[in-house]
């Protein structure tokens, strides 16, 4: 995740050579339009604010690690009525990018071994820049909820074979004959 600018319409690349072992710190924000296609790329009605503040610094080796906030207001569908659900995202970044060819890197073909506890491989600096729009879009897709639900919103509001758009359901279904089973028994 770091030179992808053509992949994602958020992109605020920062050119490695201008991070030293000083902090830089950076805050990058959507514009509207970026929103509007970010919305449609996380399939929510929209993205109403993206807004991330980054701390860079370079280490040894030529990794740098980027530590940040995230603060994002989306609104989302809710998955049983479809009706809007705002929410505001909070999110924090730490991570670690590595030049090509650092050890440290995953390499394909390699076993990957991975600690639940431990800290992530870096990533890898593609090109000459971290960008760090993709990141924030990355980290706020991540955080979002993947089943949101309206307040209040059960089950029981979903109609079960009412109307002609909507086909009953396999449960009502097997209720019935559950039913039908029955007053034959009986």
């Amino acid at each position: 995740m770091t030179s992808s600018s053509d992949a994602l319409p958020f992109s605020r690349p920062i050119p490695v050579r201008e991070i030293g072992y000083a902090p830089t710190r950076i805050t990058v924000e959507a514009e509207p339009a970026e929103r509007s296609a970010l919305a449609r790329l996380l399939g929510v009605p929209s993205v109403d604010r993206l807004k991330a503040a980054f701390e860079l610094r370079a280490r040894h080796g030529g990794r740098i690690a980027v530590h940040g906030t995230l603060e994002a207001h989306v609104v989302q569908a809710c998955i049983l009525t479809l009706a809007p659900v705002p929410v505001d995202v909070s999110d924090e970044i730490d991570m670690v990018f590595a030049p090509p060819g650092d050890e440290a890197l995953y390499k394909p073909g390699e076993e990957l071994d991975l600690d639940a506890f431990g800290e992530d491989p870096p990533d890898v600096i593609e090109g000459d820049a971290i960008d760090l729009g993709a990141l924030a879009a990355e980290h706020l897709s991540l955080a979002l909820d993947p089943y949101p639900r309206a307040p209040g919103a059960t089950f029981d509001e979903i109609s079960e074979g009412e109307g002609e758009d909507v086909p009953p359901s396999p449960f009502a279904a097997l209720a019935r004959l559950k039913r039908n089973e029955a007053e034959s028994d009986g």
